[in-house]
């Protein structure tokens, strides 16, 4: 479960936390990553971790520019 009461600027999220948060695939976060729509905090790391404001972020221009179902 992901709780969005602390500074989401400072928050980080493992991938599957932010595929949680933005509802998601975890692998929809690596695309966003490789596409370089997100950028890991720790890009050497072997488990990313991404800027919780980041992530939201990009869910909703990704949410914004996906047509809408009739």
């Amino acid at each position: 479960m992901i709780h969005l009461d602390a500074d989401l600027r400072t928050l980080t999220w493992t991938t599957q936390q932010a595929a949680e948060a933005a509802q998601v695939p975890p692998g929809r976060i690596r695309i966003w990553a490789h596409r370089g729509k997100l950028r890991p905090v720790n890009p050497r790391a072997a488990r990313p971790r991404y800027r919780a404001a980041e992530v939201l972020q990009v869910e909703a221009e990704m949410r914004a520019t996906r047509p809408q179902a009739a």
